[in-house]
């Protein structure tokens, strides 16, 4: 998982004289999303560009040597170092590694102890939730991190199918929190591009029930869009292999290998692929893919109520409003 710059620019505009802390709690071991900080959001973020691109060419070399103390201690560090020349007082992490700050199971019924006691004003929440496979056992602790006036700050991925993330519509995620004791601040659609441009506002609908992503974008990003998906499907990397649906009852104790299956290997297409791949970089790098956009939510807590699904909507808000009709 990753923290855009999209975060850093987000909490640079709140007051946070208003905050119930000064400290930023990002949920998941997060590295930072980019290869490079612009000059330009270097100046608002009030950060050296050159120390800061230095330190994110160390974090890429120890991922490549494959050395973790180094890959997550550069990264903790450069963080610490571009929250606190905003004015924050600390960046720590939750995960269950053992490079992480505080741990944190989000499948767990309640918080660990060395976190109940925390207080937090901003929560970075960058998708990792979805990965639980309990996401209201998610949620409910993401929510107990809070304390009135706290603020969480969350993107996911609405594009990618058959991935293990259980992605929630933006329906259920802004219904758990607003009904949990939070107000929605933000609620959009964004580019993936450097500093996560809003595309549009991500409202409710609930008299049609089929609502498609694509229906959301004007002309201008529309073409984007159609430009990400044709890079994506010619130009970028391939799966060499997968597992049989039909198979992976017979899979125990996590042992994939006996079951790999692998697809033909296709040298000229690859070797098209990456040739072609280098001449559109420019437009679709690793962490700046032009016409991908994410859901992107800021909720802020106004009340200190204990979260459960019992306050939420028991149906989709859809067929709750077919039904009081």
């Amino acid at each position: 998982m990753a923290t855009s710059l999209k975060y850093f620019l987000e909490i640079s505009d709140i007051d946070k004289n208003y905050l119930p802390s000064k400290k930023i709690l990002s949920i998941g071991s997060n590295i930072i999303g980019t290869n490079y900080i612009p000059k330009n959001i270097a100046k608002k973020l009030n950060i050296d560009e050159k120390f800061s691109n230095n330190e994110i060419k160390k974090i890429r070399k120890a991922k490549k040597n494959n050395d973790l103390t180094s890959y997550y201690k550069t990264n903790k560090e450069l963080l610490n170092y571009i929250v606190k020349n905003m004015g924050y007082e600390s960046y720590e992490d939750a995960d269950i590694n053992e490079f992480a700050d505080n741990y944190l199971n989000l499948n767990d019924e309640n918080l660990p102890n060395n976190l109940k006691n925390k207080k937090f004003g901003v929560i970075f929440e960058s998708g990792t939730s979805n990965y639980a496979t309990n996401i209201l056992n998610a949620y409910k602790n993401i929510s107990n991190l809070c304390t009135v006036g706290t603020k969480v700050i969350s993107v996911s991925e609405p594009n990618t199918f058959n991935r293990y993330p259980l992605k929630p519509s933006p329906n259920f995620t802004i219904d758990y929190f607003a009904k949990n004791g939070f107000k929605v601040n933000k609620s959009q659609i964004i580019d993936n591009n450097i500093q996560g441009s809003k595309v549009a506002d991500l409202n409710i609908h609930i008299q049609y029930k089929e609502r498609y992503l694509t229906q959301y974008f004007n002309f201008g990003y529309f073409i984007k869009h159609i430009l990400y998906q044709i890079l994506n499907n010619f130009f970028w990397h391939k799966e060499n292999s997968y597992i049989e649906a039909k198979s992976y009852h017979l899979i125990n104790n996590n042992n994939f290998k006996n079951y790999l299956k692998k697809y033909p290997n296709k040298k000229i297409f690859e070797i098209l692929r990456k040739f072609f791949k280098k001449i559109f970089n420019i437009f679709y790098g690793k962490f700046n893919k032009t016409g991908r956009c994410e859901l992107f939510f800021v909720f802020e807590k106004i009340k200190d109520i204990e979260p459960s699904i019992k306050n939420c909507s028991h149906s989709s808000l859809f067929y709750n409003f077919e039904n009081k009709k």
